[in-house]
């Protein structure tokens, strides 16, 4: 896995972010994301690429195996040091709350948080196990730290959308947001999911892309249909949440989708405007 700390991230919408690498993998086989497809693991594919990277991946590298949740807390220490306000995310090299990490290894994540009041850092984290945040374990931080906190969820279709009513029941959280990145099903009847997004504060809509950072189109295995996405982009813009589109959905998707703010079919998910990154998130 990843050597480093931090490391800056390659998200758009994390612009200028650093990824914590504290906590690295998930109790989730890879035979069970066989079942979506292994490409859908955009975290492991992360961590085996960044262990190819530095050239310590020998020919059975375990990263190739299960992604076993592993906990690495004298990197924690990497953010005392850093001063300026900056936004650190945490657990995108796994799951933080997966059932493989326990509240007591979350503790020192906490610990830190608080120790940082003050200095303007925002912290995002997205997880596919809603049901094990408790705001509990978080006891000791100001206000001003949860409120600088971002809770969010992994959906890749219908059957995920529960994460969000689950996040949704979590107390004391006000910054919730949804990653529907990949789009790898339908998300069912655009009239059933507005009432998903109240309380949502920013939307991030994707595809899949392929090893080399090719957008997979619509026709290919894995490739987001645009009738997959139609519905959530309908569904965000009624409920009036902030979205962006990611690269992985292709031009060929992006063409066939109609825009809701104008009735016209998007050119590619390049389209700006489709509204702005949280302010919370822009800290340089």
């Amino acid at each position: 896995m990843s050597i480093h700390a931090l490391s800056p991230t390659r998200i758009p919408y994390l612009d200028g972010a650093l990824r914590s690498n504290a906590y690295e993998g998930c109790d989730i086989t890879p035979e069970v994301c066989a079942v979506r497809g292994i490409e859908a693991c955009w975290a492991r594919n992360m961590a085996i690429d960044e262990c190819r990277r530095i050239g310590t991946c020998p020919a059975k590298c375990p990263c190739e195996g299960i992604f076993a949740p592993s906990f690495h807390p004298d990197r924690l220490d990497a953010i005392l040091r850093v001063k300026k306000p900056t936004v650190f995310v945490h657990g995108f090299g796994g799951d933080l709350f997966c059932e493989g990490f326990t509240p007591k290894q979350r503790a020192p994540l906490w610990d830190v948080i608080r120790k940082v009041e003050g200095r303007g850092h925002a912290h995002v984290l997205l997880t596919k196990n809603p049901g094990a945040i408790d705001v509990n374990e978080m006891v000791g931080l100001h206000s001003d730290s949860l409120e600088r906190m971002w809770f969010g969820v992994s959906i890749t279709g219908a059957d995920d959308l529960w994460r969000i009513a689950e996040l949704d029941r979590v107390p004391m959280v006000s910054n919730r947001w949804v990653s529907a990145e990949p789009c790898l099903k339908g998300f069912g009847c655009e009239h059933c999911l507005p009432g998903y997004f109240d309380g949502i504060e920013f939307v991030v809509i994707g595809g899949l892309t392929d090893g080399k950072g090719r957008m997979i189109p619509p026709d290919e295995p894995h490739g987001t249909r645009p009738e997959w996405v139609q519905p959530i982009t309908n569904a965000v813009h009624e409920a009036e949440v902030p979205a962006v589109f990611l690269k992985g959905l292709s031009n060929a998707t992006m063409q066939q989708i109609t825009d809701p703010r104008t009735g016209r079919p998007f050119h590619s998910c390049r389209d700006e405007g489709w509204r702005e990154v949280p302010g919370q998130w822009r800290l340089r």
